[in-house]
């Protein structure tokens, strides 16, 4: 029993007699046996989405009609990735993209973000669900500066193993948006809606506009309680966007 409580479902108790003790013992596989099912289950789900996402989901803290709650959004892309694509082995590329990925997500889940999904050459994230953070902005933009830290190390493996270097830009934008289950009964997944998922992605193409590595919107800066060294501002106009967006670089943080 302690080693079940430590985690370690597969310990079994040998079933030798029919009596109460025999039935307890029995009882305590098949519970040992459920639990070591459910694990499975929810590693396997982790792969596919966020572990805290598969734990929700798992757990019932989904809700199905969804919630609306304050998130920020981090889109990251990879600069030139067409040019990559064509003049890199497509066996190289999948393998270059793999190690890339584990680290972007490293530097997500680093700050207790979930990362929604891979956009082929990048990824989006959430910051505040589906699990509340009071400090959601400041953890993306950690995590935003962390993967360009880790992506200097990533190339100079690069360029050790001959791979051309990769270059990204992230935009990130903090607002309301209904966050839950999304799609037909068949096939749901968790999701969130809402005009700030696009808005952060336009922010992401705006880094390619202003040459920034990192772009956030001003409302994500006015949520920001660590201090972090800012650079240039700008009124960009943005596709689908009536009024100009407020943009800010980032380029540290004082944050240890």
């Amino acid at each position: 029993m302690q080693e079940v409580l430590q985690g370690n479902f597969g310990q079994r108790m040998a079933v030798n007699r029919q009596d109460e003790i025999g039935f307890l013992a029995q009882s305590f596989n098949d519970m040992a046996e459920g639990l070591e099912e459910r694990e499975q289950i929810k590693d396997t789900f982790g792969r596919f989405v966020s572990r805290d996402v598969a734990e929700a989901v798992l757990n019932g803290d989904v809700p199905l009609e969804g919630d609306q709650r304050e998130v920020s959004i981090l889109f990251q892309d990879i600069r030139d990735f067409t040019a990559l694509g064509e003049r890199t082995a497509p066996a190289h590329l999948v393998r270059q993209l793999n190690q890339f990925f584990t680290e972007m997500v490293a530097a997500v889940e680093a700050e207790g973000g979930v990362v929604k999904q891979f956009t082929g050459d990048g990824v989006m994230a959430l910051f505040g669900a589906p699990v509340p953070h009071p400090d959601a902005p400041d953890r993306a933009v950690r995590a935003a500066l962390d993967m360009v830290q880790r992506l200097a190390r990533l190339n100079a493996r690069f360029r050790a193993e001959d791979f051309p270097p990769l270059r990204i830009g992230v935009g990130i934008h903090t607002g309301e948006v209904v966050a839950g289950r999304i799609g037909p009964d068949e096939r749901i997944e968790y999701g969130v809606v809402g005009a700030p998922v696009n808005l952060a992605s336009r922010i992401e193409s705006l880094t390619k506009e202003v040459g920034a590595t990192i772009l956030i919107s001003d409302a994500t800066a006015r949520r920001l309680c660590t201090h972090f060294t800012l650079g240039r501002r700008a009124a960009l106009a943005v596709k689908g966007a009536e009024q100009p967006v407020h943009v800010i670089e980032v380029l540290a943080t004082d944050y240890k």
